[in-house]
């Protein structure tokens, strides 16, 4: 017998479902019944639980409905903006699907998780930004981390965005230095580049 074949009268108690519910999760013995009462609590309007809201997305991930992924990442946005794996997801899956425009959309309207992004995820967001058509976009987010020498993989992926840029517009040769630029300086057969902050 499955959880939405009993009747109402029949579920629970609050806490006793909770336990249930994690009891199934870390158990993993039947997605399915998981992934159904994660659904059927999130929807009657008890309280949400980032971690809830994550692990049905995990087993959503396993099923073709990026739709599904969709709204739990939109509700998991909306009840805890400051958590940022929900802004991400969202984002990952509008990609997934070829929705660019929502994608440009999105970062323009929920910009400010940007800021609150750990290293792999501003390069994972910086490779959607750049598919996404935001190319600029995606070179300047990974500017402040490939600033530092010791960010190699950081400065490696700043430098790959760079050159998939077709419009050199954020780069041009001139004939003297100018604030807030880089300079290619050569000494020994070596060429260093040098931001200039005046």
């Amino acid at each position: 017998m499955r959880f939405s074949d009993l009747p109402l009268i029949l579920i629970w108690s609050l806490p006793d479902h909770q336990y249930y519910i994690v009891a199934l999760a870390y158990s993993r013995h039947d997605d399915a019944e998981l992934l159904e009462r994660l659904e059927h609590w999130r929807r009657s309007g008890f309280a949400v639980n980032p971690d809830w809201l994550s692990w049905e997305i995990q087993l959503l991930q396993s099923l073709p409905d990026p739709e599904q992924i969709l709204e739990v990442s939109s509700v998991g946005i909306e009840k805890f903006p400051n958590d940022v794996r929900f802004h991400m997801i969202k984002v990952i899956e509008l990609e997934r699907l070829g929705r660019e425009e929502e994608v440009q959309v999105f970062l323009k309207t929920e910009a400010s998780f940007i800021s609150k992004l750990s290293e792999p995820q501003l390069i994972q967001l910086s490779g959607i930004m750049m598919r996404s058509g935001l190319k600029k976009e995606g070179v300047e987010v990974l500017f402040p981390l490939a600033e530092n020498k010791n960010k190699e993989i950081a400065r490696a992926n700043y430098f790959f965005a760079f050159s998939m840029i077709d419009d050199l517009s954020l780069s041009e040769n001139l004939d003297r230095v100018t604030p807030e630029c880089w300079v290619g300086i050569e000494e020994n057969g070596d060429t260093e580049l040098v931001s200039i902050n005046l």
